[in-house]
């Protein structure tokens, strides 16, 4: 009996090559197993890594805190009314499919997010790159460089001129050079006014020849016209006591207050050109009253009954700023002192 066992478990054997085909097959087949383990495990991360940044990004989008101020960058945020009034002006005066920027204004951007318009894009403009978070809205911005701005998707800062119908504006710092080279971004970001339509190019119709209304030769006068002029220079009509006098010509003394009106109205009208220079988009400065002469010569924009407020005491005393009217009484200008 042991034999006939021993013969049978030599039949079951298989040869070498058949085995080592077999045994190939197996570490394949768990190698596919392992893979797509892996495969399944890595997906369930990325899902909840996508689970956790959308949790964060909701967060975000309701709170500036976990942002903290920075002093050193001169970061001050805006308390949640001025935070909310400034995007919902900025969504009032933006059209469907419109642009707006938020320039040093991260508060303002981030209430934007909470808001999210529909058909509105919106961007910032930031130093501190914690705001990367925000990827394709992001744009890294230093107001030394102020056409040198790195653009989210590696386009040119050249191809986004004239692209933003609003924008929101908040300089670091209350000094002169620093809103100047903040306005040379604004003016190139600025969607700029409409141009006047061209003058036709149509030629003009060939005027006529000169001969072709030219009066025909009156006929030689005869005796008896000649006798009628007579009659008509001797009739009975009495002269005007002023015929043959000349009209003396009335001028008023010079007064010399007109020429200094005239040299003023004409400056003020120069000023007024610059004022216009970005009609075609809209501008809301937030910055120290202390720059404000800087503000309307650089962007033409007007004190508004608008004060910002900010979450930390400051001991500088804030304005808001449009270059246009707003119909927001909130907003609306008020005069300047003079």
């Amino acid at each position: 009996m042991q034999n006939n066992n021993d013969e049978d478990d030599d039949d079951l054997k298989l040869n070498p090559d058949t085995l080592a085909a077999l045994q190939d097959f197996m570490r394949e087949k768990k190698e596919q197993e392992d893979q797509f383990e892996r495969l399944k495990q890595l997906t369930h991360k990325k899902a909840d890594a996508a689970k956790e940044l959308a949790e964060n990004e909701a967060k975000l989008l309701t709170q500036m805190s976990i942002f903290k101020e920075d002093w050193q960058l001169s970061q001050f945020w805006y308390d949640e009314d001025t935070a909310q009034k400034l995007a919902q002006e900025a969504i009032a005066n933006t059209p469907e499919g419109g642009w707006i920027a938020c320039i040093s204004s991260p508060t303002a951007f981030v209430e934007l997010k909470r808001i999210n318009p529909t058909n509105i894009n919106y961007v910032v403009f930031e130093y501190d790159r914690r705001f990367e978070v925000f990827g394709l809205q992001f744009f890294f911005y230093d107001y030394n460089h102020p056409e040198k701005f790195e653009t989210p998707d590696g386009s040119r800062p050249q191809d986004w001129a004239g692209r933003f119908d609003y924008i929101i504006v908040d300089p670091p710092f209350l000094a002169e050079d620093c809103f100047k080279k903040t306005a040379q971004t604004v003016r190139l970001l600025l969607k700029k006014p409409a141009q006047p339509s061209q003058p036709s190019t149509t030629p003009a119709k060939p005027a006529p020849p000169q001969n072709s209304c030219a009066k025909l030769p009156e006929p030689p006068k005869t005796v008896r016209d000649e006798e009628k002029e007579v009659d008509e220079d001797d009739s009975d009509t009495p002269e005007s006591p002023n015929e043959g006098t000349p009209t003396p010509e009335f001028r008023s003394d010079p007064n010399p207050n007109d020429a200094a009106k005239s040299k003023k109205k004409k400056k003020n009208k120069k000023r007024s050109k610059k004022k216009k220079a970005g009609e075609g988009g809209k501008i809301l400065v937030c910055t120290g009253a202390v720059m404000e002469p800087v503000v309307l010569r650089e962007v033409g924009a007007k004190r508004t009954r608008f004060f910002p407020r900010h979450k930390g005491r400051l001991s500088n005393e804030f304005r808001s700023y449009t270059n246009y009217e707003s119909t927001n009484v909130v907003f609306s200008w008020i005069e300047m002192n003079k």
